[in-house]
């Protein structure tokens, strides 16, 4: 039932961004066929010629009710810019993109799991300092700007790593996306850092973990053992 309730949120979101946007893109300084011009130059047939070939002189529920019924039968339509359909353009630069987000993914969980798990383990010591300040700082860089720290430090100044494409082979790939995906996992991985910690400084009066110190365990199979799963959870 709750997994019902948050698709049926996410469906009614993504319901209102639409009109939301469709809407900012009808009321442009200018219309939506100026936008569709781009640069290029306006003469009044051309405009007439645009508002008849996208229906912009009929009435916005009934153009946004045309549009809403293409895109929900997989018609995007053509961009404005490679004069394309959109749904080739995103075709050509999905495996990109998600190569790069699934990256990204890894190095987060990878990084941010068990560094926090070691931040809680030595709550206030250096480690749990030296931790707690890499990921505020990585909470402060935008995205952006740490993927230009990268860029010329380890591709333009270092040459360790190439500068722009995205490689043929899954390894040169995986090369060329390294640097972008710690870009995007930095921030997200500071998060669960913090989340991690926190999680796990909650456990760490519980009396499952008491019980197992009594017991003698070491402090790495107490934490990683007892405390990871549960601390997992958030």
């Amino acid at each position: 039932m709750a997994v019902l309730k948050r698709l049926c949120a996410a469906v009614l979101l993504l319901g209102v961004l639409s009109v939301l946007t469709y809407g900012l893109l009808a009321a442009a300084p200018g219309g939506p066929e100026q936008v569709l011009l781009g640069g290029r130059p306006s003469t009044p047939e051309t405009r007439a010629a645009i508002r008849e070939q996208y229906h912009l002189d009929d009435p916005f529920p009934v153009r946004y009710a045309r549009w809403l019924g293409d895109a929900l039968q997989g018609d995007f339509g053509t961009s404005i810019y490679s004069r394309e359909p959109v749904t080739t353009v995103i075709a050509d630069r999905l495996p990109v993109t998600a190569g790069l987000a699934g990256y990204a993914l890894v190095l987060t969980v990878v990084v941010g799991v068990p560094a926090g798990l070691a931040a809680a383990m030595r709550r206030g010591g250096r480690l749990d300092q030296g931790i707690t300040l890499t990921s505020l700082i990585a909470l402060s860089i935008p995205p952006f700007a740490l993927s230009i720290l990268l860029l010329y430090g380890f591709a333009v100044a270092l040459g360790w790593f190439p500068v722009f494409g995205a490689g043929d082979t899954p390894m040169e790939r995986l090369v060329h996306l390294t640097l972008p995906a710690i870009a995007l996992a930095a921030a997200q991985a500071a998060i669960v850092v913090r989340q991690m910690r926190a999680a796990a400084l909650d456990l760490a009066a519980q009396d499952f973990l008491t019980f197992a110190r009594a017991r003698g365990l070491s402090r790495r199979r107490v934490w990683v053992s007892y405390a990871l799963r549960n601390a997992a959870l958030p």
